[in-house]
């Protein structure tokens, strides 16, 4: 009796395992079938909600982007408010993947309204070495970073020297053409071209004829008449005038390779330039960005044989004109004047003074090429902090000239203090009040007048400090100088000219 009950406990027990075995089985089973439905169901749901959301994004965007099938996508080109273009591509799908909101949605609209929409198949992905040999140096020219490196220089020096032992090459000297033409050092620019004439048989007469085509607005939005649009660095092309729809057209010769600039200029305006990068020869019609001039903050007129000045908190001291704007203090020895013939300049000018922020400055401005002495180009695009600027006029509209080498001096007070401290720059980490007392004290010790400049700021690792660019009215770029900080507040000393010269 006892092995018998043994035996059929133990029966009892596999069968107990094996019953629950089978149910958790069987559990498993039912619960996978249960859950594959409910998740199927579900991905149905998902993807019926996803097609209504995809549908609705299309009959959204379906105006923006005749001529494109939408559902593929398409790109769309934006300029932000520096001038600075970007591509990006609409993808409705993964718009719905990524759960965009309606507000969201709303704002791309916004976005791409203004932008220039493009077919999928209008782009597509070309490695750098595929590239036409023109444009390929133009982007290693621009991709030089703006921190320590000082591959632009090394670029240029390298075709400097093939030059001087007479080793260049024609496409060397096509090369070192465009340097210099963007540099805007326009008459070594000319001297090259005379060798690749002599020695080559090339550029003897400009190569490619183009036309450009461009608009001229103020700082409103108003349509400009009769501004007048010149090209840098060439005195034999005559200059044409917006009509009365702010429209322009220029039509010049220039080399395969070459950076043309354009000057807008009209009095009681600010200047404007627009720039244009040849690389293809096949390429014969441009169309320049949009030039923005804006309307002059203050008008003085100065007269430096009767030693006058209007204004009420202008006044003459000495051989000297002081001129005040809430920014800014310029004291003006009536000696610095040129006339665009090279001769002193005495007697009555028309001053034209401007006090620009990061709201008011127009982009035209914002976008110019930059260089310093160190390290040679440093890019088209500035971010401001204030920005004063002045002009000078004779009594018939003429431009006249402040050179470098004859300056006068500027106090500004930067009108975005607090945004460099705040950090609120996109760009800047914010600065304290102890590094700007550090450079305060520097600035007292040193024995350059004006030592903050951009070499400053790299080799100490300042880059939460702006450098300070003067616009050169001769050439069309930014050159770097240094300055003198004088106080926590902003307050700073410099120089101003309107042509470098040293």
């Amino acid at each position: 009796m006892y092995r018998w009950y043994n035996i059929k406990h133990y029966m009892t027990k596999i069968f107990r395992k094996i019953l629950i075995s089978v149910i958790i089985l069987l559990l498993v089973v039912i619960f996978y079938f249960v859950y594959n439905y409910i998740l199927q169901n579900q991905t149905r749901q998902n993807d019926q909600l996803n097609l209504k959301r995809e549908l609705y994004i299309k009959n959204m965007f379906a105006d923006l982007a005749s001529g494109t099938n939408l559902m593929d996508g398409f790109w769309y080109v934006t300029t932000d408010e520096y001038g600075n273009e970007s591509i990006s591509f609409f993808n409705p799908k993964q718009l719905v993947a990524n759960n965009i909101s309606d507000e969201d949605l709303i704002a791309l609209y916004n976005k791409i309204k203004n932008a220039k929409v493009s077919a999928k198949s209008s782009f597509s992905l070309v490695l750098e070495s595929n590239l036409p040999p023109n444009m390929q140096f133009y982007n290693k020219i621009l991709a030089t970073p703006l921190s320590n490196d000082k591959s632009y220089l090394n670029i240029k020096d390298g075709l400097v020297d093939l030059y001087s032992l007479k080793k260049a090459t024609k496409d060397d000297l096509v090369k070192l053409a465009y340097i210099y033409g963007l540099e805007g050092n326009y008459e070594e620019r000319d001297l090259i071209n005379k060798k690749l004439c002599s020695d080559f048989k090339f550029q003897c007469s400009s190569g490619v004829d183009i036309k450009i085509l461009g608009l001229v607005k103020d700082g409103k939005g108003n349509l400009v008449q009769n501004a007048k649009i010149i090209v840098f660095g060439d005195s034999t092309i005559l200059p044409v005038f917006s009509d009365e729809k702010g429209v322009y057209s220029l039509s010049i010769g220039v080399n395969e390779l070459e950076k043309v600039r354009l000057k807008i200029t009209k009095p009681g305006f600010s200047d404007a330039v627009v720039n244009i990068s040849v690389l293809d020869a096949n390429k014969k019609i441009y169309r320049a960005e949009e030039a923005v001039i804006a309307s002059a903050n203050y008008n003085f007129t100065l007269d430096t044989l009767k030693k006058t000045i209007t204004g009420v908190e202008n006044l003459i001291e000495g051989n000297s004109a002081i001129i005040k704007t809430p920014q800014s203090t310029y004291t003006i020895p009536f000696n610095v004047f040129f006339d665009k013939n090279d001769k002193p300049f005495v007697g009555q000018i028309e001053v034209v003074a401007y006090e620009f922020n990061r709201e008011t400055v127009p982009i035209s401005m914002m976008t110019v090429d930059t260089f310093d002495a160190a390290r040679g180009y440093a890019g088209n695009l500035m971010q401001t902090f204030g920005m004063p600027y002045i002009q000078f006029y004779d009594k018939n509209g003429n431009e006249i000239f402040v050179k470098k080498s004859s300056p006068i001096k500027l106090e500004y007070d930067m009108y975005h203090i607090d945004d460099l401290y705040s950090g609120n720059t996109n760009v800047y980490e914010p600065i304290t009040t102890q590094d700007m007392e550090r450079i305060i004290a520097f600035c007292k010790k040193s024995t350059i007048e004006y030592p903050i400049d951009r070499q400053f700021i790299i080799d100490n690792n300042l880059y939460k400090l702006p450098a300070w660019w003067i616009f050169d009215q001769g050439r069309g770029i930014w050159d770097n100088v240094g300055y003198r900080l004088v106080d926590t507040k902003g307050k700073t000393e410099t120089l101003f000219y309107t042509i470098k010269d040293v």
